[in-house]
């Protein structure tokens, strides 16, 4: 494994991993072309392989499996996790037991969930969940994605989202685009 240090990888040693806060919990075990950053704290039993990197301030709850996946920074995975072939955004937190493939993850992840080639966005009271396809969730409720697309302030409003919300749901309106190229 490497230590993404200023830009630069270098070869992971024992005095790196504690001059950098990086915590290994017992049992865990990650292939050599894993990079970590610093002060990260990976638990117990967790098994990371492939082509995966982790950003800084990330923890890692015990028994998670990590493969070919990006984990942006100041991210929190919980407990019994499978995240494969997926990008985890900044700033994103997940709940246990969720396994995610093919997934681009932003937000919060409550538990006991599963997400294939999906996208899901929690930002304050907005929850939106995308798997391809004609339908959008958006917190709790399916609609045409034709029809949110089409007039994003107008559904809001019909919908009685706050001005705050449409405006977070226009941020990811790209996201779902280049998902369904």
């Amino acid at each position: 494994m490497k230590i993404k240090i200023e830009n630069e990888l270098i070869q992971a040693t024992p005095e790196l991993l504690i001059q950098h806060n990086i915590k290994i919990g017992a049992k865990t075990k990650i292939e050599d072309n894993v990079i970590l950053s610093q002060n990260t704290n990976i638990g117990d039993n967790v098994i990371i392989k492939g082509n995966t990197g982790l950003g800084e301030n990330v923890e890692i709850g015990h028994f998670t499996n990590i493969n070919n996946s990006i984990i942006g920074n100041n991210v929190k995975i919980g407990h019994h996790e499978i995240i494969d072939n997926s990008i985890i955004q900044n700033n994103t937190e997940l709940g246990n037991s969720i396994t995610i493939y093919k997934g681009d993850i932003s937000g919060k992840l409550k538990f006991n969930k599963s997400l294939e080639n999906g996208i899901y966005i929690k930002q304050n009271k907005l929850n939106i969940f995308y798997t391809g396809g004609e339908d959008i969730t958006i917190n709790c409720e399916t609609y045409k994605l034709k029809e949110v697309i089409k007039d994003i302030k107008a559904f809001a409003k019909n919908k009685n989202f706050s001005q705050q919300e449409a405006s977070e749901a226009m941020k990811f309106l790209p996201l779902i685009n280049q998902f369904n190229k």
